[in-house]
């Protein structure tokens, strides 16, 4: 009897923890409701579902455990002949679909509220909203140009004419002929002590580059070459300096057997009409036919670009830019310090004395300052493209950066997909949002443009375009050699 008791008590038991254990699921359930404070709609609903299957599983389970303590209720009085007393479970109500929706939709408000409040007396914080490029845009209705500013000479477009064909100057080897002053060689060499006939350290090469006339050998070796021809096989006698670096050598007569291969010359195409169609061909938007006619198209270009220039010192002097993009700022801070270290290095000077001949205190102050000069180009040509619904294809963009490569030279030493690759990400960046998308911008304001002998605003251009130059926009030190 005492055993049936036992049993009794320990299946009263478990069905007590069942219970506790179910309410506990439905506390944790419904805690968990309340973390769609700070989710959508869509997932509180999701919440709420989750929450009434908890409750059905709840009350699935208190009812299991009511028939288990019933059925024992049952045995215990068989054995005994007494009612035994029932602990005291109930039966919970169904609670139907509609309840449960007030009770959790009822929490989430509550607690809600008592987070505005915790936010208000800073007990908690939020993530902060990300920050983003912020500018009050240009008036670009009526856009200001001086009369002066998009005047075009003969002397400029000649000028720019011949920079164009020197840009299209090629490197040939030739193997034939005979080697004069200023000749660029390529030659192999060795060299032997006249008195001994052995050969010393530093005396044998192969493939080396030498400018007859520059110096850069010892006496009598570069000048031993004049006159000879291109394939052949010299000697040249010659006498250490007393003074040279190796002392072994100082003052020693010794003969360089010299293997003259080859000479590289470079050669400038004839500015002709052969020339322009050729060139227009390869290079630009138009096929052109005359010298006349890429004249013309030269002048144009320069009259756009000098147009385009004073169009956009209007609009700048009419913006108003409060925030940049965090991202773009660090991307192209970066890129502009990269840039100056890089022209530093050229001319043999580290990056903050240099930035200090622009006139600015370290290397960070000149590639911050740049990095916003970009920004608020492409901040001013970003919404100009939205305003005038704009657009453009990747095939316009490589189309223009071919006659970028053309106009600088690189042609002949890049494909396109090389130039992209070396050039790096960066400048690609700059030249699609400034050089090309530029252009593109300002086409679409030159019905706006008014011109004026002065203008009206305050602030004048800083600089004007000179009559004798092409400036360009500077987004091109990407590091090409």
């Amino acid at each position: 009897m005492e055993e049936m008791k036992k049993d009794l008590e320990n299946m009263t038991d478990a069905a007590e923890e069942t219970v506790a254990e179910a309410a506990e699921t439905a506390e944790e359930t419904v805690a968990e409701a309340k973390e769609t404070v700070e989710e959508t709609v869509e997932n509180a609903e999701e919440a709420v579902q989750e929450a009434e299957a908890a409750v059905e599983a709840a009350e699935e389970k208190v009812e299991e455990a009511a028939e288990k303590v019933e059925e024992a209720s049952e045995k215990l009085e068989q054995a005994t002949g007494k009612t035994a007393e029932k602990p005291i479970i109930k039966k919970k109500k169904k609670l139907d679909k509609t309840n449960v929706i007030v009770i959790v939709v009822c929490a989430v408000i509550v607690l809600a509220c008592l987070g505005f409040v915790a936010y208000k007396l800073n007990w908690i914080k939020f993530p902060e909203k990300p920050v983003e490029a912020e500018m009050e845009m240009a008036d670009y209705s009526r856009i200001e140009v001086l009369n002066s500013a998009v005047e075009v000479t003969d002397e400029t477009v000649d000028s720019y004419l011949q920079s164009l064909v020197q840009s299209q100057t090629k490197q040939i080897q030739e193997t034939e002929g005979t080697v004069a002053e200023g000749d660029l060689l390529t030659i192999d060499f060795k060299g032997k002590l006249t008195a001994t006939g052995e050969e010393f350290a530093g005396g044998t090469a192969e493939n080396q580059s030498c400018t007859v006339g520059a110096g850069r050998y010892i006496a009598g070796f570069e000048e031993g070459l004049v006159g000879q021809k291109i394939g052949s096989t010299v000697n040249v006698n010659v006498v250490f300096p007393e003074d040279y670096d190796n002392k072994d050598l100082a003052g020693k007569p010794a003969v360089f057997e010299i293997t003259i291969k080859s000479r590289t010359k470079n050669e400038t195409p004839e500015c002709n009409d052969d020339f322009v169609k050729d060139y227009s061909y390869n290079y630009l938007p138009k096929q052109l036919n005359t010298v006349d006619e890429l004249k013309e198209y030269i002048r144009d270009y320069i009259y756009h670009f000098y147009l385009h220039e004073a169009m956009m010192q209007d609009l700048q002097a009419k913006q108003v830019v409060k925030t940049y993009d965090p991202e773009q700022e660090a991307n192209l801070v970066n890129y502009t310090k990269k840039s100056l270290e890089y022209n530093a290095a050229m001319y043999g000077y580290d990056a903050d004395t240099y930035a200090q001949m622009y006139g600015y205190t370290s290397a960070e102050d000149y590639a911050l300052d740049e990095a916003h000069y970009y920004l608020n180009l492409i901040m001013l040509i970003d919404q100009i493209f939205k305003d005038k619904e704009l657009t453009y294809t990747d095939e316009e963009v490589d189309q223009a950066i071919v006659e970028y490569m053309a106009r600088s030279g690189y042609n002949d030493t890049y494909t396109l997909e090389e130039f992209k690759e070396q050039s790096g990400e960066e400048w690609l960046y700059l030249f699609t949002n400034l050089d090309f998308k530029y252009d593109k911008a300002m086409e679409a304001l030159e019905g706006n443009v008014v011109f004026v002998d002065t203008l009206s605003r305050d602030a004048q251009p800083e600089t004007e375009p000179e009559s004798e130059t092409v400036p360009t926009p500077d987004v091109s030190s990407s590091g090409q050699e």
